[in-house]
Parts: C-alpha cells; sequence; structure tokens
C-alpha cells in the first residue's frame, strides 16, 4: 500500500497507476469522499497517463489528525506538494474535483511552476 509520510507526521495513502513514463495527472476528490471516486476516469486514463490519486488527510485511507489546525486549504495543498516531491514528479496537470479544485487552486497560486495544467 503506498504512503507518504508529510512533514507534519501525518500519513497520506495515494494510488498510483500507469506507465512511469507517461504524463503525470493528479487527481483530487471531494469533500467527505476518497480516491474511489475516481474509479471511472482512472479506468479511462491509466493506460496513457501515470495517475496519481491521493486520499485526502482525514479521507479514506490517509491519515486523521486530531489538531482541526491542520485541515487548512493551505495544508492540503502542501501535502500535493510533499507528495509530488516523494514521487520525483517535477510538472503535472492536477484535476480537482469540488474541495479538491479549492486545493488545486491553491496549489497554481504557491507553486505554478510545477503545474502543466489545471482542471
Amino acid at each position: 500500500m503506498p504512503e507518504l509520510e508529510t512533514n507534519d507526521g501525518t500519513t497520506l495513502w495515494y494510488d498510483e497507476r500507469g506507465p512511469d513514463d507517461a504524463p503525470p495527472v493528479v487527481l483530487l476528490h471531494g469533500f467527505t469522499s476518497s480516491h474511489r471516486m475516481w474509479h471511472a476516469q482512472r479506468a479511462e486514463l491509466e493506460d496513457r497517463y501515470r495517475l496519481i490519486v491521493p486520499d485526502l488527510r482525514g479521507h479514506g485511507r490517509s491519515g486523521a489528525p486530531e489538531d482541526l489546525g491542520t485541515y487548512s486549504i493551505e495544508r492540503y495543498a502542501t501535502d500535493v506538494h510533499e507528495l509530488l516531491d516523494h514521487l520525483k514528479i517535477g510538472v503535472c496537470a492536477l484535476v480537482g474535483c469540488s474541495f479538491g479544485g479549492m486545493i488545486a487552486l491553491q496549489f497554481a497560486v504557491t507553486w505554478p511552476e510545477r503545474l502543466a495544467c489545471l482542471v
């Protein structure tokens, strides 16, 4: 089971599929959802893209810190940044649905150089 421990000690679970040399695409789910919401899209895209589909902190298989201060949009965006660093991905396409879209926007404002595109 692929996991990352963030710099604040939270365990993030993620699913990774597709060819290692394919363009990386990160899919961010909505609030109270999990990586499972992207099941249909993964099936269509995993042959052509390197898909990274995390469970955001407090969701799915990822850790849920007790400190409510660790649930800011900025912290979620930092989690994505740390995940990209962990996977040695420089630039990616970032796709966010609902709450995941808010995180993607924060990521784009903070690290625009890491984005190929934002959806």
